[in-house]
């Protein structure tokens, strides 16, 4: 991986056209997995009951941030109204801890497990009190488990790079 030096700010992730006019960008952090960068940044919906969610994001030199196709949630929020994290979930701003093999047998499974620390909370900005209820959760997904591809209908390709 290079690191490019940037004389000037610039945006790395910006609403666009396919996004709904309520949803906002709010804050992303991104960390080196595999030869790229993994990320997360938060949607926020300015909705009569506003909530955050989180999608994923990904670059190859960590200057330019790429979403994925369809948009859609990675870390959702808890549809339970009493769940902690029924409003929001936000990232703990550090990378996922990668327990190899099911170590400490927590829900691994025996295979390697990325374990995503976050805080959630029952408010998100607005109409309820902003602290109450926040607590930090747990959310595991096995490794290389980002996203997946699958043949239904019609043959295809898929060109990568090389890899082992």
């Amino acid at each position: 991986m290079t690191h490019v030096q940037q004389e000037s700010p610039i945006r790395a992730v910006v609403p666009d056209l396919e996004d709904d006019p309520a949803m906002q960008v709010y804050h992303a952090f991104g960390f080196p997995y595999e030869g790229v960068y993994v990320g997360m940044f938060q949607r926020y919906w300015e909705l009569p009951d506003p909530y955050g969610e989180m999608e994923l994001i990904t670059s190859r030199d960590g200057l330019h941030w790429n979403r994925l196709r369809p948009r859609g949630v990675f870390l959702p929020r808890s549809p339970n109204d009493e769940a902690f994290d029924s409003r929001i979930t936000d990232p703990a701003l550090s990378p996922p801890l990668n327990i190899f093999g099911g170590h400490l047998g927590f829900r691994a499974w025996g295979m390697d497990t990325l374990w995503f620390y976050y805080w959630g909370g029952q408010a998100m900005h607005g109409n309820r009190h902003l602290s109450w209820g926040r607590s930090l959760g747990l959310a595991q997904l096995r490794a290389d488990g980002f996203c997946s591809l699958r043949a239904e209908r019609f043959r295809g390709t898929l060109v990568t790079k090389p890899f082992v």
